[in-house]
């Protein structure tokens, strides 16, 4: 496997990884509530969350469990309820709180002490069993005591949450018209310390499946007014439910650093899918064919080193030979004898006296600079007739 089928094999795994993760984001089932600011599935609230901010409102999520909140910071806290648990199972329900790894007992601290020293919170209680509450909900008409006309809210019956305690005195906003109904306050208020506590029964309306039923969404935007001035900013801590992410390293850093480990990402994927992969128009590779005068050069260099200058003439031959037999498209196994019949006369002239130069005794000291140039002539000679009997052999065949 070379790379570059390496590198497309990498591509669709991770396609695959991510579409199979899309998928099963798309498909999971809503037994449990998951009420995320930006959860697009029927428990999310991203449809409340962009309702509140095209009224005006800055409404953010923190999903750390020491959130950091300043003076315009209006918290929302989400608490899952469920019902109490039987006697028999009491024991199982307390071991089974503190095996988990989301307990918000550090958040719930740094809330209260955050309300108690004069901030507001917004506590929305919601039956952790989504199934449960989305098939036991009915249309109840609740009225501002403030005054206005009654409206309809799609509620169900939620059970008491634990995330606050003390003082459960609390005045109610919005409460059920039919002064004789079950249900509970809609909206209440109360004080904690020197801070006040805007708690809404129940956060079933707000869900992206019944934000557009009966006036859920009107209902929801006019709470928010009641507990939320203009200009404050409503951070939603998602820790309270399970949905917990502490900053990391590159999160701490700042933005840049977050875009600069993506970029550095992208990197890396568009180098493994473009490994040896060529740009461009196509590359034909040309190989420069070498010229009469190269040859001469090569073989002088030849004859210059060797004590025996005839081997390099018999190199030359052998590859005159060759060159003639490709010419005239003899096979590989012609003698040399036939070759030299079909030559023409000149040529054929030229190979005699090569060869006869390789039969010669070896010259003494005194002749070896006559008997190399002599050498060099008959090469040069030898190579350039061979040029023209190949160049005219290859103009006869076109011809």
């Amino acid at each position: 496997m070379n790379w570059r089928t390496a590198g497309w094999a990498a591509a669709v795994a991770v396609f695959l990884l991510t579409l199979s993760a899309l998928l099963t984001f798309a498909a999971k089932d809503d037994l449990d509530a998951f009420p995320t600011l930006d959860g697009r599935t029927p428990s999310g609230l991203l449809g409340f969350a962009e309702a509140v901010r095209a009224e005006g409102y800055r409404f953010e999520m923190d999903r750390s469990t020491h959130p950091k909140l300043g003076p315009d910071d209006i918290p929302m806290v989400i608490e899952l309820t469920k019902p109490k648990p039987k006697k028999d199972e009491l024991f199982a329900d307390r071991a089974d709180r503190w095996k988990t790894d989301d307990d918000p007992k550090s958040l719930r601290k740094s809330v209260i002490d955050f309300v108690k020293g004069g901030g507001t919170l917004l506590y929305v209680q919601m039956k952790q069993s989504y199934q449960d509450a989305s098939s036991s909900h009915q249309p109840t008409e609740f009225v501002n005591v403030a005054g206005g006309k009654a409206a309809k809210v799609s509620t169900s019956t939620v059970d008491a949450g634990t995330f606050l305690e003390g003082d459960k005195k609390a005045s109610p906003i919005w409460q059920a018209k039919d002064r004789q109904s079950q249900a509970e306050p809609l909206l209440t208020v109360r004080s904690l310390g020197k801070g006040t506590v805007f708690t809404v029964a129940d956060g079933l309306p707000l869900t992206n499946r019944f934000i557009g039923e009966a006036d859920n969404a009107e209902v929801g935007l006019a709470m928010v007014r009641a507990a939320v001035p203009k200009g404050k900013r409503i951070v939603a801590l998602e820790a309270a439910f399970g949905n917990v992410h502490d900053k990391g390293l590159f999160e701490w850093a700042g933005r840049w650093a977050e875009v600069a480990r993506d970029q550095f990402f992208l990197v890396v994927v568009v180098v493994c899918l473009t490994l040896a992969i060529r740009f461009g128009t196509p590359v034909t590779e040309r190989v420069a064919e070498l010229g009469t005068r190269s040859m001469v050069d090569a073989m002088a260099a030849n004859l210059a080193r060797l004590k025996q200058p005839t081997f390099a003439l018999n190199i030359l031959l052998a590859d005159v030979y060759d060159r003639v037999r490709i010419a005239l498209r003899a096979p590989v196994g012609t003698t040399r004898a036939d070759l030299l019949r079909q030559m023409p006369e000149e040529l054929g002239r030229q190979v005699h006296l090569c060869e006869a130069a390789t039969q010669e005794d070896r010259p003494g000291p005194f002749q070896r600079r006559a008997r190399l140039n002599t050498l060099l002539a008959q090469a040069e000679t030898l190579d350039r007739l061979t040029t023209w009997f190949e160049m005219d052999s290859r103009n006869r065949r076109l011809g």
